[in-house]
């Protein structure tokens, strides 16, 4: 069989087909790989589980976390993320303190009918699509990588803020940070995957 070319962007579902059954056919996502590894936390590596977020290597952006302001328009912030090539923007206030999260699957059920909405504050776009009722998803920078990952799967989200003492966004973990730390493939370097 020829050699799986991956993309440089990281797959966040994936078809799986079980050869000894020919029709079963199921998709497999990075938020099923988080269920699987809490629910078999109690068999991962407990000194990375219980290791602070920095301690695990992960949480360090080069360049820094995007943010914009609750009063830009969600079209402006659109444009950021697309210009700075990141999945989401972390929304802050005037103090800097984050506040919620716009990503790309916030662009999902826009329709002619709601194409304006993008005019508004990106606060306010977000409230029409029910982001309010969540809020901001963080931890601090001393949690444990466990507590990230408990975060993120409770609000059922792909990604937790990594904020300072005083709420502000410093660092970002995502479901593939989380998933690549218990992987034995350095998945962000691969190229070719020999089948």
């Amino acid at each position: 069989m020829p050699p799986v070319v991956l993309s440089k962007c990281v797959v966040h579902s994936s078809l799986c087909m079980l050869r000894a059954i020919s029709d079963c056919r199921a998709i497999l996502s990075q938020t099923d790989v988080l269920n699987l590894l809490v629910r078999n936390k109690h068999h991962l590596n407990q000194d990375l589980l219980h290791s602070t977020i920095a301690q695990c290597g992960l949480g360090t952006i080069a360049g820094g976390v995007v943010t914009a302001n609750e009063v830009d328009s969600a079209r402006d912030v659109f444009r950021r993320m697309f210009l700075k090539q990141v999945h989401a923007v972390a929304i802050v206030n005037n103090l800097g303190e984050i506040t919620g999260t716009l990503s790309s699957s916030d662009v999902r059920g826009i329709s002619a009918a709601t194409i304006e909405d993008l005019l508004l504050p990106v606060s306010t776009y977000l409230k029409l699509r029910g982001q309010h009722r969540r809020g901001a998803i963080a931890v601090s920078s001393s949690a444990k990588l466990i507590d990230a990952m408990f975060v993120i799967r409770t609000a059922s989200v792909h990604r937790c803020w990594i904020v300072d003492d005083h709420l502000k966004p410093i660092s970002v973990v995502t479901l593939s940070d989380i998933i690549s730390k218990f992987s034995p493939y350095d998945w962000r370097h691969a190229d070719i995957v020999e089948e």
